[in-house]
């Protein structure tokens, strides 16, 4: 099997030209010292208009901004819900909790999870991830100006609510990362001023200025 000395496409039999990036093959059947011969393991994709290495998950070719299509690109923020959710469905409940211990377990897991989750690349998923942060943010818990209520519950030795507080702090951090990135990489986006009203507004309800 022959493939290009440039670019390392599979070359077709008898090809004077590599269909990939245009390079001479130079004779195939007989400079076989000019041959890059490869072997690959798993699928590789790549983009129809440059044939640059793109992962399966690849919406947009980052070297000529082909919008790739004929298959479902895997959103990044569909994975982590997904983890998030299996995360999640670990929680025992009641008195077994208790016991157990279990529902510590799955509450640091998840607080782990949403730390270690870099924000996305793409304003799709930016957009996406932001409002997966808003619908988790526990605004009693957040909000810089909290109620007597959970003051005293957070001062005191209730750590199953501290460890919620903690949770929703980290979506309100998360939620302005990712802002901050959209903010920078794509403020000229249509979907950009949809994307900065719902956070104001958040950021409003959280009393954070």
């Amino acid at each position: 099997m022959a493939f290009c000395v440039n670019c390392g496409e599979k070359l077709v039999a008898g090809a004077k030209f590599c269909h990939s990036c245009g390079t001479p093959v130079g004779g195939i059947s007989s400079v076989n010292n000019n041959i890059r011969k490869e072997e690959y393991v798993g699928k590789i994709f790549k983009c129809p208009n440059c044939g640059a290495v793109i992962t399966e998950s690849t919406v947009i070719c980052p070297e000529c901004g082909t919008q790739i299509t004929g298959r479902e690109a895997v959103s990044s923020v569909k994975k982590f819900e997904e983890k998030l959710m299996e995360i999640e469905s670990k929680r025992k409940g009641g008195i077994i909790d208790a016991l157990t211990k279990s529902s510590n377990v799955v509450d640091n897991q998840k607080l782990n999870l949403i730390k270690s989750f870099p924000i996305p690349n793409t304003v799709t998923d930016i957009n996406e991830f932001i409002f997966l942060a808003i619908a988790n943010i526990d605004v009693k818990l957040s909000k810089q100006s909290v109620g007597s209520k959970f003051s005293s519950a957070l001062n005191s030795n209730d750590k199953n609510l501290k460890m919620q507080k903690n949770i929703s702090d980290a979506w309100v951090l998360k939620m302005q990362q990712a802002y901050q990135k959209a903010l920078v990489s794509f403020q000229n986006d249509p979907t950009f001023e949809g994307m900065q009203k719902v956070y104001l507004d958040k950021l409003k309800e959280l009393k954070i200025k």
